[in-house]
């Protein structure tokens, strides 16, 4: 049972991993953000890096006000992970896959000096990079 479990959980990465690089495909090559906050600014919000993938298809629904999350999809959640009790209010909107924010950088407009995106083309050994983990 747990091998099949960890078996769906590779299965997402993959899909994930596909989605930012199609997404990055489709933005020039650049990688997107982790988050990309500009609320200190007027009209400013929020984005994620699972934003970015609703462009692709993979569907997850943010409301930058009061930072709460709808995810559409179980390709965000690990069955491994959830198999163990994991399904508080809060674990259910946060996915279970973080990104590389050596790659995928963090931006708080106001609070530090935006990084710019990142270039797959400049990564070296792209191939020995992790992307996204569990």
């Amino acid at each position: 049972r747990e091998s099949g479990r960890s078996t769906q959980c590779v299965s997402n990465l993959r899909q994930l991993a596909t989605a930012i690089l199609l997404a990055t495909s489709e933005d020039k090559g650049r990688l997107p953000y982790a988050i990309y906050d500009n609320r200190s600014q007027p009209g400013g919000g929020r984005t994620l890096w699972m934003d970015t993938l609703q462009r692709v298809g993979v569907q997850w629904d943010s409301n930058g006000t009061d930072n709460r999350f709808e995810i559409k999809s179980s390709v965000y959640y690990c069955p491994s992970t959830r198999s163990d009790g994991a399904n508080s209010a809060w674990a259910m909107h946060e996915p279970d896959y973080g990104v590389n924010t050596e790659l995928m950088p963090d931006v708080f407009v106001g609070a530090n000096t935006p990084r710019p995106q990142r270039l797959l083309g400049s990564v070296p050994e792209p191939a020995r990079v992790v992307l996204i983990a569990d």
